[in-house]
């Protein structure tokens, strides 16, 4: 066979398969296309010079990868079986394997081609939007479309990465036609399908496994120390929502049709038997699309609500324009008044106008790695090595009057107290320092800045902080932290009128003192990058698996479409009308559809306690703004659902009436 005429015969198999050769190489080239645009991104001068950012667009670029290097093989994988058929009738006309191969091959480098083509020109147009939304997330000015460029490179690699995949699929293929003699591969296609039984002892396993996931799930304080509960409470929740789907399903498919009063309607009658066969072959998909909208909503309502809390998140870390740290050794703390004179000396030197200074306040503070227990927080190994850190905070009672307007007083034996997730609890008597303390409700945040468990203490005076430093402090010398060597002091103030190049001033006089220096703008600007970097990358992939796993299921749609179409227009022919077809196939597709979003709803809900505690470890202390945050997004995905619905419900419909 020469290749002019091998070129026809692909040429005229993939036009005759074009409803599903066209999917598959549009919603290939898509995910390519978001691969493309998100390594461009993540390599460009403006990322780069985003640490935090750069590192999470990395992990997007892995995570995006690997699932469209799936999603191809297992569409890939689908319509090699429904061309089980068409590949035997090349045999038994006599086409030798080789010949059949080689129309195979054609076949796939034209859909390699034509994928490659749609992905350059998706890539250019969804890069330049992508790259100004990152710049409206990051409220950067400066980013427009001049500042995205399509790389030859990296369209270059991507190139590589789809002719891997497309080798991959042509061994499959190979090894197909191969290993199978034609009348094998006809019977691949028109084998009998037997009624699935109901599988009683996996459905009790999987209610089992829900029960015991949810429990785990209710039950445990969301924090760091349990978060290995929480992984595993989700692991036996994925278990058990493919046990489930594989038994319960048919076990209430079949329980419907020994109701006769509902099963002996004219389009229940249809739609059930047909959802029996179905759900066999689609009970791991099903699963698969549950546990992926699961995470889809999770990781979208968690990133929007981090993103949306920024400014508490700043106002939790500084709460006054700029701020000067210091070692106490510095000003030689002995009382607060004397601290704020020579603070404001200090800042005095830094500004022509000292009248322009306002809200002045000393804090003197220190921050501890800590072990914690039910009751006590005990002292850390200083290496890192301990199974349950967290860190504590302390400051005095004299700076937080001042700043906050108050005249709370201490006893000796007293101190205030509050904590960054509501999984914790804490007794009226807490041991701190060796000591046992009586507790007062502080109500002031931790800085968000700390995402880990932590304790925010006020003491008495500036000797029970020094009590806590002989007691906490770490004093290894190869631990690099130095912020856990030392109570430093930092000098918080306001400056009236505005002036662009007076941090860089005060950045400059820090340094002279050994000191730091930072201004709630620069703040903002850190944070942004880390909750901008969040909420980007939740949304290419929520984009990613919201296509991907609807594209699953429109793929077992359009494959399942033509395996029922003989069935159905046998049915037509002893009297089956079209309108009673559709209503049928519509019931059945609902099905499919929407199971999976309701059932990962009740995932969510379950999971939304542990992860609301979770979130208190980012000072967000809101759960009707997590909560708000999933129902808009689940909201978001009915409606993508809704319609992908509405179209797949005609293509399936158009396949089963065709003849």
């Amino acid at each position: 066979m020469n290749l002019n005429l091998t070129l026809k015969f692909a040429y005229r198999n993939v036009k005759a398969n074009r409803i599903t050769t066209s999917a598959f190489i549009l919603s290939s080239a898509f995910m390519l296309s978001l691969l493309n645009i998100l390594i461009t991104i993540s390599k460009s001068d403006f990322v780069q010079g985003k640490a935090a950012f750069a590192l999470l667009m990395n992990l997007g670029v892995v995570l995006i990868g690997i699932f469209t290097v799936i999603f191809i093989l297992y569409t890939s994988s689908s319509m090699i079986k429904k061309r089980n058929k068409e590949l035997a009738l090349y045999g038994i006309l006599g086409l030798e394997k080789k010949h059949i191969l080689k129309i195979v091959f054609m076949e796939n480098t034209i859909c390699y081609t034509l994928t490659l083509f749609i992905t350059s020109i998706l890539s250019y147009i969804f890069g330049n939007i992508l790259f100004l939304t990152a710049g409206k997330i990051l409220k950067e000015t400066s980013m427009s479309l001049n500042k995205y460029h399509f790389s030859a490179k990296i369209f270059g690699l991507i190139a590589l990465y789809l002719l891997v995949t497309f080798a991959i699929l042509f061994i499959v293929e190979l090894i197909s036609v191969k290993s199978a003699m034609p009348i094998e591969l006809i019977n691949k296609s028109k084998r009998a399908e037997k009624e699935p039984k109901s599988k009683v002892l996996i459905t009790i396993i999987g209610v089992i496994l829900l029960v015991v996931g949810y429990t785990i799930a209710l039950i445990t304080k969301g924090n760091i120390k349990s978060l290995g509960m929480f992984f595993a409470a989700a692991l036996i929740v994925l278990f058990a929502t493919y046990f489930l789907y594989t038994g319960l399903s048919i076990i209430i498919l079949k329980g419907l049709r020994k109701n006769k009063k509902h099963y002996y309607k004219e389009e229940n009658f249809i739609s059930i038997s047909s959802m029996i066969y179905r759900m066999k072959r689609n009970a791991a998909g099903l699963a698969s699309v549950t546990v992926l909208l699961t995470a889809l909503i999770i990781t979208m309502a968690t990133s929007t609500t981090i993103y949306t809390s920024i400014d508490t998140a700043v106002k939790s870390r500084i709460s006054s324009e700029y701020s000067l740290t210091l070692n106490e050794k510095i000003i030689n703390y002995t009382n607060y008044k004397s601290a704020l004179e020579k603070s404001n000396s200090i800042i005095a030197k830094t500004i022509d106008d000292k009248e322009s200074i306002h809200n002045l306040t000393v804090r003197p503070w220190a921050i501890y790695y800590a072990l914690k227990s039910d009751n006590e927080i005990l002292k850390a190994k200083g290496d890192y090595s301990d199974e349950f850190p967290c860190f504590v905070i302390v400051e005095t009672l004299d700076w937080y009057n001042a700043k906050y307007g108050r005249n709370i007083q201490l006893q000796s034996d007293e101190i205030m107290l509050n904590y960054n997730s509501s999984s914790l609890e804490v007794p009226s008597q807490f041991v701190v320092a060796g000591k046992t303390k009586k507790i007062k409700e502080l109500d002031i945040n931790i800085p968000s800045t700390y995402a880990v468990d932590g304790y925010r203490i006020v003491v008495p005076t500036y000797k029970d902080l020094e009590e806590f430093e002989t007691f906490y402090g770490i004093k290894n010398k190869d631990m690099k932290a130095t912020m856990f060597k030392s109570i430093k002091l930092d000098i918080d103030f306001d400056l009236e009128g505005e002036d662009k190049e007076y941090l860089q001033r005060l950045i400059a006089y820090a340094k002279e003192l050994n000191g730091e220096a930072t201004s709630k703008a620069e703040i903002h600007g850190n944070l942004l990058e880390i909750y901008g970097g969040v909420l980007f990358t939740g949304i290419v992939l929520s984009i990613l698996f919201l296509i991907g796993t609807t594209l699953i299921i429109y793929y077992k749609q359009v494959f399942e479409g033509y395996d029922d179409r003989d069935k159905f227009q046998i049915m037509k022919k002893v009297g089956l009308e079209d309108k009673l077809i559709k209503k049928s196939t519509s019931k059945q597709i609902l099905w499919l559809f929407f199971t999976p979003l309701l059932v990962a709803l009740i995932h969510t809900f379950v999971a939304s306690k542990i992860v609301y505690q979770l979130l208190g470890l980012f000072n967000i202390n809101s759960y009707w703004l997590y909560m708000k945050n999933v129902l808009l997004i689940t909201l978001i995905i009915a409606i993508a659902y809704f319609i992908i619905f509405k179209i797949t419900s005609r293509i399936y419909y158009k396949i089963v009436v065709e003849k």
